[in-house]
């Protein structure tokens, strides 16, 4: 059949195709613009061929999110509500509070409220024994109110904390002996070393960050000069974190304080309440603080083993 003949193909376009069959469905299909003829058994191929890919890509996607089920990372997230991501129903209807500048109805221990509703907090906090009046107990000072906000410094990552509890044994070498005797000295609990990341990513975390570098480095010194409580010891904390049994108001001293400002990070500006003058901050640093527990004599006269190891002593603060 000559090519000006077929009414599906013109002299141009079987000139352009190199002068090929122009009765094959193939070249027919592309000179109408198409991958592939519609139609007949190619078509059948070509849809049976598509279903076979959207079975295996659904098939894929189930396996996926049977594995993914069982991901730490996502009970996590499900459990908060995001697992659908931030935009899905259920974390629209149930949004985790994760703002560390706010603080629940949180008891004496560790945060943990005896309804064990909202006011469950066992983030670690270094705070001010209750009674107090100074640093950001003190109504007047608006340089640490923001910490006075959430009672005490509230670590906003989870620290590392590092801590040994310590049997002293002395020896005593006897003559003509294969074995040293041991005999029993004491025991005591060793320091307590947190650090942990300060991120802060507005004025308002960084006024927190700010009050808490400004409170660890007053709660390092002594009341001096022309204080009322001039020659008074740096004041004691209490460190809680994690619910009622591991860190139970632990009463402590800070023995050192750190803060290390990175080289390759932003850093942003600051102005504390009260005043007009900017600092500039990291976006994120890290803090470091060495904290030693301390018993007075008449608490720990009231020690007793078997309490301690049933966990009655937890008003106590024992370690």
């Amino acid at each position: 059949m000559p090519a000006s003949d077929n009414p599906g193909l013109s002299l141009s376009q079987v000139k352009w195709m190199g002068n090929a069959d122009q009765n094959d469905p193939y070249n027919m299909a592309r000179a109408k613009g198409q991958s592939f003829p519609s139609g007949g058994i190619t078509s059948t191929l070509t849809n049976t061929a598509q279903n076979i890919g959207d079975a295996l890509s659904k098939a894929k996607t189930s396996i996926s999110n049977a594995v993914s089920s069982f991901d730490p990372s996502n009970i996590r997230k499900s459990m908060a509500g995001l697992l659908g991501g931030l935009n899905s129903s259920s974390a629209k209807a149930a949004v985790p509070d994760v703002n560390f500048l706010k603080t629940g109805d949180a008891s004496a221990f560790g945060g943990a409220s005896s309804s064990g509703g909202e006011g469950t907090d066992w983030r670690v906090k270094v705070s001010l024994f209750s009674g107090t009046d100074f640093l950001y107990n003190d109504a007047n000072n608006n340089f640490l109110s923001p910490v006075r906000n959430t009672n005490g410094v509230i670590f906003p990552v989870t620290p590392v904390i590092q801590m040994a509890h310590t049997a002293r044994y002395a020896s005593s070498s006897l003559t003509h002996s294969n074995y040293g005797m041991h005999f029993y000295e004491g025991s005591e609990i060793g320091e307590i070393q947190l650090n942990g990341e300060f991120p802060i990513q507005n004025i308002e975390e960084g006024r927190y960050l700010l009050a808490a570098i400004y409170f660890f480095r007053a709660a390092t010194k002594m009341f001096w000069g022309q204080d009322p409580r001039a020659g008074t010891p740096p004041p004691m904390v209490k460190l809680t974190g994690y619910g009622a049994h591991y860190f139970p108001n632990v009463p402590c001293v800070i023995k050192s304080f750190t803060h290390t400002l990175p080289d390759d990070r932003d850093y942003i500006e600051v102005y504390p309440i009260g005043s007009s003058q900017v600092t500039r901050l990291p976006t994120q640093s890290t803090i470091q603080v060495t904290l030693q527990p301390v018993y007075s004599r008449s608490v720990v006269s009231r020690f007793s083993l078997s309490d301690f190891a049933k966990g009655n002593l937890l008003d106590q603060g024992y370690l």
